[in-house]
Order: C-alpha cells, then sequence, then structure tokens
C-alpha cells in the first residue's frame, strides 16, 4: 500500500474477520490508508447488514462512517450499479486531483 498511487475499499454487507486489535482487517487497513494520507476510493454494498452481533453492527457502522468522511470518492452500489449520484468529490491536497 505505502506504493500506491490510490487505494481502493469494497464493503459488502459483512463487516469482515477481526483483527487482534478489535476491529475488521479492512478498517485497519482503512485506517493505514489514511494515516498515509492516500486517495482513498469506497464503494459500499447497500445491502442490509447481515452482521447479527450488537457490538459488530457499531463497529461496522463506525466504519461505514469513516468511509463517508475520509474517502476520496464515495459511491454506494446495489447490485453492481451505482445505487445514487456520487456521494463525496474532495481534491486530493497529497496529488492535486480531481475525482469525478
Amino acid at each position: 500500500m505505502d506504493e500506491c498511487d490510490y487505494v481502493i475499499f469494497v464493503l459488502d454487507d459483512e463487516y469482515g474477520e477481526l483483527s487482534a486489535s478489535g476491529i475488521s482487517y479492512l478498517h485497519l487497513d482503512f485506517l493505514y490508508a489514511v494515516n498515509k494520507q492516500k486517495p482513498i476510493l469506497s464503494f459500499m454494498s447497500s445491502k442490509t447488514s447481515t452482521e447479527k452481533d450488537p457490538e459488530i453492527i457499531k463497529k461496522r457502522q463506525g466504519f461505514v462512517d469513516l468511509l463517508k468522511s475520509e474517502s476520496e470518492y464515495f459511491q454506494e452500489y446495489s447490485e453492481g450499479k451505482p445505487k445514487a449520484k456520487l456521494k463525496k468529490i474532495k481534491k486530493s491536497e497529497k496529488t492535486g486531483t480531481k475525482i469525478t
């Protein structure tokens, strides 16, 4: 990830296996990318979460909130198609590129 120009994350209806730190490996990778100031493109399924454990549901929602607030580009999709128009566009301070 250190050598990547952009990082892409895809979240489906499950939060994922927990790491030793208590959050999912995907969530952990996301925090690493944010810390490294990498431009992030995030895609999330609009399917209802299949998680049953209230603690996991809470962690997943916190991760979703981070995806929405920290990604250069965030898009929900349904059955392979965008659910709605582009959720967020911002200029990358690092690269100066604009993602549309």
